[in-house]
């Protein structure tokens, strides 16, 4: 196995780790399954806020605005914060 390769798998195990046991979507086969393609998925990931007042939330399950009944398990992947860079550089 190249060191590419190996990225890649530690990459996805990580992720299987933080998306509590569920592998990420794998978005090139939601832009032909979903209708509106790449406009679904857009929505989708800038969707994510605060849910309104009365409606509760399980643990690890997110307020998503544009998902049907407005409950999405995939963490907000754009968020402010989330990458550091080593010159300091804001993400």
């Amino acid at each position: 196995m190249n060191t590419f390769s190996k990225v890649i798998v530690e990459t996805e195990f990580l992720m299987f780790l933080v998306m509590s046991g569920a592998y990420p979507p794998d978005m090139s086969v939601l832009v032909k399954a979903r209708k509106g393609g790449a406009n679904y998925i857009y929505s989708v990931l800038v969707g994510y806020e605060d849910p309104p007042p009365g409606v509760t939330l399980d643990d690890g399950v997110y307020y998503n605005k544009y998902m049907a009944g407005n409950k999405i398990k995939m963490p907000n992947n754009l968020m402010d914060g989330l990458v550091e860079y080593a010159d300091g550089t804001l993400a």
